[in-house]
């Protein structure tokens, strides 16, 4: 029987799920497009210069990825304000498509058929207009896909066009998209599209050929080779596609074994899929898991759960979503991973991965949990600094629980997620139903199902029954049910009235899977496998040894038997205990501590909004522009320093800080933080007009101690470097007329010698979490000063490092002096009086950086590759602080033999 998208009226999820769905609609989905305009503006091609560029080139996913996750979060919610942001980003999308119906960031011969991913970025911007379309019926998204697909259609039809499409196994996957439109229009021109694509995967090189390699079982590797890239899971969708809209079998067989191949032999134990961004053959690969493509995974299990109707790909998106998604999301809700890694795998005699710096490095034995940004740094631009690939596809796996966790069959409901949660949907002749789930699952394997039609009827609710859970009883109303067997759907029948119950108790006894050699057959240079650690589970969550919470270091831990005893910890964890789910197991060292792999190396994030009662900010556009210089949020709602009837009072707003009218409507809320420097930065769009942003940059006042750059305004620097110390006086500069330094009723002065103020900083300007000061020199009106705050610090951040002829790589500077870059001549760094000098293994300097400041306020260290003084290399500030704290080391893959040495953290 085949399952389809549930006739959802909403959906609400508690506790873990409940919190990481709510923090991804807070403060992402609402937040994206106001602090990456460019996810939009970059397909205006009227304007000069293009916002976002120079473009990757998959920046045309960016937007349609955003659509795809929102619109999926929309269908559980039905947030209003989400709903309005959605909206204008359709609205902006689709004014911005060309008259042809092209719909990409490209120019000229760059457009489909450029060295870059154009044709894929279609595909995720009429995914997402589609999606978009199915949930409000705006026929004017629709319109937009077909004039899209049309112009593809116009261009690629012609004798030998479709072969000049660079990088198939991305430019394919628009078969899926148009396979969806052929299915909702009825149109056969889509149809012809599909079949097009469909002649391409058999006859372009390394077009996948996936309906004939994949008639018999087997491995994407082995059917691809280095060319199984993740990317080509999205034109197996249309393989799929194509079997509903044919029935001819071979298609069903083919996307039938690709999924199989894919679960067999490239499923990692997290429910995570790849590793450096390729199907290899071989579950154990411990290099990195990129989270676009389990999300790929996922959208792929979920067309697999439709077709089949089968209880494994259920089991297959729980694994995935409580294991791999939520390890790869900050518990913000700000950041996703790009690689979310299992740990523990043994990679000794792993050679450098082929993967953009800083990721082309040896892979490690441990796992960390780092932001998007620290590994995919370089596709940050001017007006999308906060995109990556990863930060716009992550939200996916969440919001795919609208697909799956309950779905629709033609003789009633089926309910694949189990977790404190209400779904509210209609039966197959229309009556609303409601289920409500009371559990404490996955910590218990209690589930309390109350089922609460409109109207008392009959019809058949299904029950996922993992294959794991080995012993599972069901009773409805108290009466227990026969039948119940693991790896199937229990299936209840009955007429159902107000108050019916259903009570599963699910088998949460601690089981393993044991590592072993790679499969035959696999990439050769993905490792020796796992054998010799085991993987346990407790439930769907797979258990993780994190160091924070035990006394054993990663590399050291004792072994543990496939038959360890575990205990559930269920005492008051500490404050700075994230874990979800927390275990005891035995070992001949004693107990070990074991958490949800989801928390383990989870930085210590948590959602909620910054506090800002009583903080000074400058307030302003995002233009740059400055409206008031500085105010207070009073604890009473009033706003101290600016006067306006738009910002007449403050307060929270559904979590969000919000000024309001003096008519008590909302005029801006501000529904993006982040910290820049470690202040508050808050944006949030003008509800009057949707073209204004506006802006809380947090101002720090206090100038002691800091340094500064001394110039005028026409840009001449007086000095370099100087530095406001205590008492009064100035380092770095001697003149007459700057002896010392003063506060002069909240205003900084300059004195001369006798103490008269040479020069008043009446203006101060925030840029990057550094206030700028500006005044006028007194005994001469027509000179104004200067003083542009610098900050000298270089570890505890990231740089984008930005050398000729490449992408810029994320770098980090740490404490000890050493480097994390790509290339062994940024391998050390020291300090040399004001200069940063990096040096290579021998300690040799091979770049010597002097201190500027950019435009917009990042420090820049700007210097000379010695070896080659014609090469400048340049050092960029990069925020992508986002509340970001430091991580731990973990492991998931856990030694099982007796025989490693042990010893103990400090």
């Amino acid at each position: 029987m085949e399952f389809e998208r549930p006739h959802l009226v909403s959906a609400s999820f508690d506790d873990v799920i409940g919190k990481r769905i709510l923090a991804n609609r807070r403060n992402w989905l609402l937040a994206a497009p106001i602090a990456n305009p460019a996810m939009v503006t970059m397909f205006d091609h009227a304007l000069d210069p293009r916002p976002g560029s120079p473009y990757l080139w998959w920046s045309g996913e960016f937007v349609g990825k955003y659509l795809i996750s929102a619109v999926q979060d929309l269908r559980m919610s039905r947030d209003r304000q989400l709903e309005s942001a959605v909206a204008d980003v359709v609205q902006g999308l689709t004014r911005h498509q060309g008259t042809d119906g092209y719909l990409g960031p490209f120019e000229g011969d760059d457009r489909l058929f450029g060295d870059n991913w154009d044709v894929w970025g279609h595909y995720h911007c009429v995914l997402g207009l589609y999606e978009w379309f199915r949930y409000r019926r705006d026929a004017r998204a629709l319109d937009a896909c077909r004039r899209a697909a049309d112009h593809l259609s116009t261009r690629l039809s012609s004798p030998g066009m479709i072969e000049k499409l660079r990088h198939p196994a991305m430019n394919l996957a628009f078969s899926h998209v148009a396979a969806l439109l052929h299915q909702e229009t009825g149109e056969s021109r889509y149809l012809n599209l599909v079949r097009l694509f469909e002649r391409a995967w058999a006859s372009v090189p390394l077009g996948g050929d996936y309906v004939e390699k994949f008639q018999t079982p087997g491995s994407l590797f082995a059917a691809l080779g280095p060319a199984a890239r993740w990317e080509r899971l999205h034109s197996l969708q249309a393989v799929g596609e194509l079997f509903r809209i044919t029935g001819e079998e071979r298609y069903r067989r083919a996307f039938t074994n690709a999924w199989q191949g894919i679960r067999a032999f490239d499923r990692h134990s997290t429910g995570g899929f790849s590793a450096i961004e390729l199907a290899t053959g071989n579950p154990f690969d411990p290099r990195p898991i990129e989270t676009c493509a389990t999300v790929a995974w996922m959208a792929l299990t979920v067309d697999m759960l439709r077709l089949t109707g089968s209880c494994e790909p259920a089991d297959e998106l729980e694994l995935s979503t409580w294991n791999a998604s939520l390890g790869s999301q900050s518990p913000d809700g700000r950041w996703w991973t790009y690689n979310t890694p299992m740990g523990g795998i043994p990679t000794t005699g792993m050679g450098v991965m082929s993967l953009p710096p800083p990721l082309n490095r040896v892979p490690a034995f441990e796992g960390t949990r780092r932001p998007s940004p620290h590994d995919l740094g370089f596709q940050g631009r001017t007006g999308a600094e906060y995109l990556s690939c990863c930060a716009a596809n992550g939200p996916r796996a969440l919001g795919m629980l609208s697909e799956w966790a309950v779905m629709a069959a033609a003789d009633g409901i089926v309910v694949n997620f189990y977790g404190p949660s209400r779904f509210t949907l209609l039966t197959p002749t229309g009556n609303q139903v409601t289920i409500e789930q009371r559990t404490r699952y996955p910590v218990q394997g209690r589930v309390e199902l109350v089922v609460t039609p409109a109207r008392d009827e009959a019809f058949t609710v299904r029950l996922r029954v993992p294959s794991w859970s080995t012993t599972t009883t069901v009773a409805v109303n108290g009466a227990s049910r026969p039948g119940v067997v693991p790896g199937s759907y229990h299936t209840v029948e009955r007429t159902w009235r107000a108050g019916d119950t259903v009570v599963l108790e699910l088998d949460m006894r601690a089981r393993a899977l044991i590592g072993a050699d790679p499969p035959p057959g696999c990439d050769p240079h993905s490792g020796k496998g796992a054998k010799g650690r085991l993987a346990l589970y407790r439930g769907p969550i797979l258990l993780a040894y994190d160091e924070r919470y035990d006394r054993f270091d990663v590399q050291n831990l004792p072994p543990m038997a496939a038959t360890s005893q575990l205990t559930l910890d269920e005492s008051v964890p500490a404050p700075q205990d994230m874990r979800m789910v927390r275990v005891r197991a035995q070992t001949d060292a004693g107990e070990v501590s074991l958490g949800d792999f989801a928390s383990a190396g989870m930085p210590g994030t948590v959602p909620g909004g910054p506090d800002v009662e009583g903080r000074v900010f400058q307030f302003g556009r995002n233009d740059g522009s400055v409206i008031a210089q500085r105010i207070r949020l009073l604890a009473d709602g009033t706003i101290q320093g600016h006067t306006h009837p738009n910002e007449a009072s403050w307060r929270r707003d559904n979590d969000a800080l919000a000024f309001f009218t003096s008519e008590g409507r909302a005029s801006t809320r501000f529904v993006w933080d982040a910290r820049e420097n470690g202040l508050i930065v808050l944006r949030g769009r003008f509800e009057f007009d949707e073209r204004v942003v506006h802006e809380l940059r947090e101002v720090d006042l206090d100038v002691e101690g800091k340094w500064f750059q001394f110039t005028r305004a026409d840009g001449a620097i007086i000095t370099s470097l100087l530095r406001l110390r205590a008492g009064g006086s100035i380092e770095g500069h001697s003149h007459p007329n700057e002896r010392s330094w003063a506060q002069q009723d909240g205003t900084l002065v300059f004195c001369d010698g006798d103490g008269r103020v040479t020069t008043r900083f009446t203006q101060t300007r925030s840029q990057f979490g550094r206030v700028d000061h500006s005044g006028p020199f007194l005994p001469d009106a027509g000179v104004t000063h200067q003083l542009r705050q610098l900050d000298r610090g270089v570890t505890g951040k990231v740089w984008q490092f930005h050398r000729p002829h490449t992408f810029p790589i994320g770098i980090l500077l740490h404490a000890d002096g050493t480097i994390e870059s790509d290339h062994p001549n940024e391998t050390f760094w020291t300090m040399e009086g004001d200069h940063l000098v990096f040096l290579d293994p021998n300690r040799r300097p091979t770049t010597r950086f002097a201190l500027e400041k950019d435009s917009d306020g990042r420090m820049t260290w700007k210097g000379k590759f010695l070896p080659d003084p014609a090469i400048t290399h340049r050092l960029v500030e990069w925020n992508i602080d986002l509340t970001w704290g430091e991580n731990s080391r973990y492991i998931s893959w856990l030694p099982s033999t007796a025989t490693m040495p042990r010893t103990l953290l400090p």
